[in-house]
């Protein structure tokens, strides 16, 4: 029996198969995701400054902040020319260069303020690689995707907890639809993930 030759078709087949694993995520990413991750920014953004101006002077008042420039890097980092609130322009255009530098360990000028213990980002993780690279439309969304899915609101303080818990209020609207559209896609290509998400807190 060749095994030789058995093992070069199942490594052709297994090399196939990543090459159309590849080619269908990248088209879904390209055609629908960065469209939907998109609208779903802007949605949350504009949810986050009506919570924020609601929530000004009341111990709610960080964790609505944190929440509104959270989304307003998001938003940046799909359209450079974005729209953003006076109120975090620049926390959030540090984090941006962060982001777009690619260059290493640095704290985050957003999370760090909000935690007791030190809030260190490896900022390489946000430099778009495989197919993302090297297609701005990709990259644009490779680097939100990746800011949305490495910054969590662990349960560890009192303003994580309360910026989980508006971003749950701002979610559960018209956003919603293009939010399950995106985590129902990428937990089929990537798995679900294991942290507490929407549905828990709601």
């Amino acid at each position: 029996y060749d095994y030789t030759a058995n093992f070069i078709t199942v490594d052709s087949m297994m090399h196939t198969y990543h090459l159309y694993f590849a080619y269908l995520l990248r088209t879904t990413e390209r055609n629908y995701l960065s469209h939907d991750l998109a609208n779903l920014s802007t949605e949350m953004l504009s949810e986050a400054k009506s919570q924020y101006d609601t929530l000004k002077g009341t111990e709610w008042e960080d964790a609505a902040y944190l929440n509104l420039a959270f989304f307003a890097v998001g938003n940046k980092l799909l359209d450079p020319n974005a729209d953003i609130p006076s109120e975090v322009s620049d926390i959030v255009d540090s984090e941006v260069a962060l982001i777009n530098a690619a260059e290493g360990i640095n704290p985050s000028p957003l999370f760090q303020p909000y935690s007791e213990d030190p809030v260190e980002e490896d900022y390489s993780q946000y430099k778009p690689r495989g197919y993302y690279d090297g297609e701005e439309a990709l990259e644009r969304y490779f680097r939100a995707m990746m800011w949305y899915g490495r910054r969590n609101f662990a349960q560890a303080n009192d303003t994580s907890n309360r910026s989980a818990i508006l971003m749950t209020i701002a979610l559960d609207n018209e956003a919603l639809d293009d939010w399950e559209k995106i985590y129902t896609v990428t937990s089929f290509f990537a798995g679900a993930s294991d942290d507490s998400g929407y549905y828990e807190y709601l």
